[in-house]
């Protein structure tokens, strides 16, 4: 992506090393041109590629990121590079009322491969930006009426959704609450044992409920000489039975703490 009176869409080939880019290669992809791409700003931005049967499919994002047009559409090409037709009927997600900013997208598979899911960003209402909120839905290669190949998404959605195609039904360690590790500020004259640190920190899992995290008990790993300044400490915690921790997460909970 490149700002050029607006944001617009480059691509290059990537060098041996697959870092470097072969720059003789540039090439401007995708200007904005689509009148919902152009509301309160001309912007073609969040470029990610897919590839079914030998045809490139540049799906990417579109507007102001608060526009309420903002959303997600796509375009095609037989070359990587391009030249690249948009699809006529884009966008393909939009922002609405129930799920505002809806789009800068990454796309991945279900476990089983057999399903695919279309993760994006999403603002916290529509009156504020910021946080922003995680979101993903359902997205898929289908025919239109012409018989042609055509890539829609079944979203956004509000409601919950089936579990993907392939999911281990699992309660999965997910992380810790960030609640129970908050940074503290201690005295230079107190003893470490002293600091009052949380003897239990909360898990969130996949099954959990908020605010109801599964408490787990922490050995902290405390120093034996403090000195002024700041410092990270570590804990150990073992998960419960019947929590898994499928993504091989670290179970070190840290804590930075000031003394003064």
């Amino acid at each position: 992506m490149q700002l050029n009176e607006g944001n617009v869409i480059w691509g290059a080939k990537l060098n041996d090393d697959i870092i470097s880019i072969d720059e003789s290669t540039l090439t401007e992809i995708l200007v904005p041109s689509q009148p919902w791409e152009l509301d309160m700003a001309s912007i073609n931005e969040g470029p990610y590629m897919l590839k079914k049967d030998g045809i490139y499919y540049l799906t990417y994002s579109g507007s102001h990121f608060e526009s309420p047009m903002y959303g997600a559409g796509y375009a095609t090409s037989t070359n990587p590079l391009g030249p690249f037709e948009k699809y006529e009927q884009n966008p393909i997600m939009q922002s609405n009322s129930f799920v505002p900013g809806a789009g800068h997208h990454a796309v991945a598979t279900s476990p089983d491969g057999k399903e695919m899911f279309m993760i994006y960003h999403r603002h916290e209402t529509i009156w504020n930006t910021y946080p922003r909120e995680f979101a993903i839905d359902r997205m898929r290669f289908t025919e239109n009426e012409k018989g042609e190949t055509v890539l829609e998404v079944h979203g956004p959605t509000v409601t919950p959704q089936p579990v993907p195609s392939g999911a281990v039904d699992v309660d999965n360690f997910i992380g810790f609450a960030s609640e129970d590790l908050v940074d503290k500020t201690v005295k230079k004259d107190q003893k470490s044992t002293e600091w009052s640190l949380p003897e239990e920190i909360g898990l969130i899992t996949s099954k959990s409920v908020p605010e109801e995290n599964v408490k787990v008990a922490v050995d902290w790993q405390l120093p034996e000489d403090v000195s002024s300044g700041k410092m990270v400490i570590k804990g150990e915690v073992s998960l419960p039975e019947g929590i898994e921790n499928l993504g091989e997460l670290s179970l070190t909970p840290e804590m930075t703490i000031t003394v003064e």
